[in-house]
């Protein structure tokens, strides 16, 4: 039997953010750099979603990618946010036991917050649950970490 492909979220080190967050390169032929964004892993999301101030990491302008079909994302609070996408993208995870590669398509691009600043650079993008339900989630026994392990491959 193959080995089972696990990611691990773990906490912010501010201890005002108990949320948890994973490491994830885009790719997209949109892009001429691939990043290693961080994503907050978000169970509330419906969608992934990569911030616009990221967007700039992959060397391209952000006017230059489609609009999101007028998509307007809602957030909490009734924030409304016009969504364009990163169209053919795939997010690659890698922990220990080797480098997943997940085919996504189109990825939406929105301004949202995330963390205690909107103008905040280190602020993470959403890994939502259109790329989550493709996972269990386990917390460790002490908490410190949320477990993503891929179903398919277990």
């Amino acid at each position: 039997m193959n080995e089972c492909f696990v990611i691990s979220g773990s906490k912010n080190p501010d201890p005002d953010d108990s949320r948890y967050y994973v490491q994830i390169t885009v790719h997209s032929p949109y892009c001429k750099l691939s990043p290693k964004l961080d994503f907050l892993i978000d169970t509330g999301a419906n969608r992934t979603l990569v911030r616009w101030n990221s967007v700039s990491q992959c060397g391209i302008p952000i006017d230059t990618l489609p609009e999101d079909h007028g998509k307007v994302f809602l957030g909490v609070g009734g924030g409304r946010v016009i969504g364009r996408l990163l169209p053919q993208s795939t997010l690659t995870f890698e922990s220990s036991n080797g480098r997943l590669d997940l085919k996504i398509g189109d990825l939406s691009v929105a301004e949202f917050q995330t963390g205690y600043a909107m103008d905040d650079p280190g602020s993470s993008s959403i890994l939502g649950l259109d790329v989550l339900h493709k996972f269990d989630l386990q917390f460790t026994d002490d908490s410190s970490a949320l477990n993503l392990k891929y179903k398919a491959k277990c």
